[in-house]
């Protein structure tokens, strides 16, 4: 990824966070992962959980590039509403979908706990809101699709829009349970243990 800036705001708010020894020598390892972003540190965090023995690479700096390019929203929802998934895939996997969403922001929060670093950690409600008032028809449709598959929602009529905020929109949904995060600090804070499950983070040369 091509970042537009030369110094990205995570990059100069928190400086190097870590930094790991040079590969200069042949490892044996279970799995290699390559890239140490938020998602290479997710999938060695698990892979170390469950005992294999992981090595990252990384060519760059810790959780760099579009890492540090994050919007840090977590979202349960994915790119596509829940009436389109289920049209697609069948209702009870457009549910699971959206569920695991919002499972998956619940483990985060719980992983900074175990990290002993909240990382900016804070949860947030998220509109999505519609101007026209003929769209506002179709979004009290997802609404109470969302609803049906006990997801978190409110509904927002245009008064109810005004009196919390200067938007002129004519409905929105909120979502209750989102979050955000300091993506690079939730990537770079400290690895395992030495005792634990080996897991190196090495640069490449």
């Amino acid at each position: 990824m091509t970042l537009r800036s030369a110094d990205p705001f995570r990059h100069a708010k928190n400086g190097i966070l870590a930094s790991y020894p040079l590969l200069k020598a042949d490892e044996r390892c279970d799995v290699v992962i390559v890239g140490s972003g938020i998602t290479g540190a997710l999938i060695a965090h698990e892979l170390t959980a469950a005992g294999v023995d992981a090595v990252m690479i990384e060519k760059g700096v810790v959780a760099s590039g579009n890492t540090e390019a994050s919007t840090a929203m977590l979202l349960q929802e994915p790119d596509m509403e829940l009436r389109e998934l289920i049209a697609r895939v069948g209702e009870q996997h457009a549910k699971r979908v959206y569920q695991l969403g919002a499972e998956a922001i619940d483990a985060i929060e719980e992983l900074t706990v175990e990290l002993d670093d909240a990382c900016d950690f804070a949860r947030h409600d998220t509109w999505y809101v519609v101007r026209k008032l003929w769209r506002a028809v179709s979004l009290k449709r997802e609404f109470w699709a969302r609803q049906r598959a006990g997801l978190r929602v409110e509904w927002l009529g245009k008064a109810d829009i005004a009196k919390q905020s200067t938007l002129a929109n004519s409905a929105a949904i909120v979502s209750h349970g989102n979050a955000a995060i300091d993506p690079v600090r939730f990537g770079a804070v400290p690895r395992p243990r030495a005792g634990d499950a080996a897991q190196y983070v090495c640069a490449l040369q």
